[in-house]
């Protein structure tokens, strides 16, 4: 977190600073969660900022709307220690057990329902500068199951390229072990090997055939 904070305070200072006093601070959450009906379902939000990072100097706040063209509504506000929900909707069910001093600024759905399929944002606002508004929403996705992601096609070729690459390496080992167990058995084939490709063996068989030449010629003569 430390070095995610030191960063994006170097970035602000890269394109802002030329102008005085101006800080940032950005949330963090995730685009979309998908959680069964009756679970309990937590929204994270992490807090990136170049100020202070203070409870009493944070203002918080959660808004939710059922799709992108309804009017978002507000459900939760973390203002210094007040902590209040803001919505019947959720009154006896949402639960802030963050911690904001630690740059944590989610909560928690409990007993989720088909009904709460929607848009959660967050908002946060540094006491220092309320000129800056920080903003980030997860779409929450209430389903009746979840079901696993078929991966069977991935796995049968996986398999196969595996197979194939196994059956050319033992290929390649069982073609090794046997030319070394012929050559145990037959160190002549070798010498007689080496000695056919050899500079040396050429040459004596290029002597040995002009020497029969020149004997063929002088039986002629």
């Amino acid at each position: 977190m430390l070095s995610t904070t030191l960063v994006l305070c170097s970035l602000v200072a890269l394109f802002f600073g030329t102008v005085p006093g101006v800080r940032a601070i950005v949330l963090i959450t995730k685009d979309e969660m998908k959680v069964v009906n009756g679970s309990n379902a937590t929204i994270s939000c992490k807090i990136l900022t170049c100020y202070e990072m203070k409870q009493e100097k944070i203002e918080l706040k959660w808004f939710y709307k059922f799709n992108e063209t309804s009017k978002a509504f507000p459900i939760f506000s973390h203002i210094g220690k007040k902590k209040i929900i803001m919505s019947e909707l959720f009154r006896d069910r949402l639960k802030f057990l963050s911690n904001v001093g630690k740059a944590e600024a989610g909560i928690t759905l409990l007993d989720v329902q088909l009904d709460d399929t929607g848009w959660y944002n967050c908002t946060a606002i540094h006491t220092e500068d309320r000129k800056n508004t920080g903003w980030s929403a997860t779409h929450l996705l209430v389903v009746t199951e979840i079901i696993p992601e078929d991966r069977t096609v991935m796995i049968i070729v996986t398999s196969c390229v595996l197979g194939l690459l196994g059956l050319l390496i033992l290929v390649v080992i069982i073609r090794k072990v046997v030319a070394h167990v012929r050559e145990r058995l037959h160190p002549e084939d070798k010498k007689d090997r080496l000695m056919n490709t050899s500079p040396q063996h050429d040459n004596v068989e290029n002597c040995v055939n002009n020497s029969k030449e020149s004997m063929a010629r002088e039986a002629n003569a």
